[in-house]
């Protein structure tokens, strides 16, 4: 039933996103930014797992025939969270990486970081996106 519920969510977010352009994507993403997460006893009072919710959005994106990107994905998981009756607010990291702009985008609630390809209570993998990139000899 998740992942029918997060198929129907990735189609939806593809047509929006693609068809909408830069200010649909803006729009939805920054209602999704600006949300006050939930924290583990709202988890546990509800009865949600963090998994099952992840693994239905994985594999939406693999059945859906279109590229799903990790903004899209971070997209889908909020709203899955949010029709969970849980808050979890989209993360977004930029940096500079051989003179280019490396963005990523995640979801973290009640102290989980959920991305397109894990699970995980561990922020370093993430932490390079919020913290300044040095380059050559810069300290």
């Amino acid at each position: 039933m998740d992942t029918a519920r997060a198929l129907g969510m990735v189609a939806t977010s593809s047509l929006v996103l693609r068809l909408g352009g830069a200010s649909a994507a803006a729009r939805a993403t920054r209602q999704a930014v600006d949300t006050r997460p939930s924290d583990a006893a709202d988890v546990d009072l509800l009865g949600v797992d963090v998994w099952r919710v992840a693994r239905a959005v994985w594999r939406a994106k693999r059945i859906w025939p279109l590229e799903v990107k990790c903004l899209q994905t971070a997209l889908v998981t909020h709203e899955m969270f949010r029709t969970k009756g849980l808050r979890a607010p989209v993360c977004i990291g930029t940096r500079i990486e051989d003179g280019r702009l490396r963005a990523h985008a995640w979801v973290e609630l009640a102290g989980w970081i959920i991305d397109d390809q894990q699970v995980t209570s561990d922020r370093s993998a993430h932490m390079r996106f919020v913290q300044p990139a040095t380059t050559g000899g810069e300290q």
